[in-house]
């Protein structure tokens, strides 16, 4: 995971993208982790109550980002749909709908070429 001060630098990016109709000019990259944070209620919210370490980082989803020709999605896996491929603009409606926020992670540069061949298998595991 980033440093702290380089995980700021992310949330305040990602927070500028949510007022932002292009990703585009956000600087988020193929393999970028996108964590949601966790719920407050339902089971999400008990299981976080009862495990939950630290105040500051609790989170219940995650899903990475693939950059494609066709735009940016989101491959992830959901009780509402399964192991999903996820245009990122519906993703992130969805989270904020839940009232959930989503934190980005990067890979430190010496884990990054382990990208291609993790997208290539989270997109073998659709459906």
């Amino acid at each position: 995971m980033p440093e702290p001060d380089h995980q700021a630098k992310l949330q305040i990016i990602f927070l500028i993208f949510l007022n932002c109709k292009s990703s585009q000019t956000l600087g988020l990259k193929n393999g970028d982790l996108l964590f949601v944070t966790a719920k407050e209620s339902g089971l999400s919210g008990a299981i976080n109550n009862v495990t939950q370490k630290q105040k500051n980082a609790s989170f219940d989803h995650i899903g990475i980002l693939e950059k494609d020709k066709n735009g940016n999605f989101v491959l992830h896996a959901s009780p509402k749909g399964g192991s999903q491929k996820q245009n990122l603009d519906q993703f992130l409606k969805d989270q904020a709908k839940d009232g959930q926020k989503v934190v980005v992670y990067r890979l430190k540069p010496e884990f990054q070429k382990t990208i291609p061949e993790a997208l290539v298998k989270a997109n073998s595991m659709l459906g």
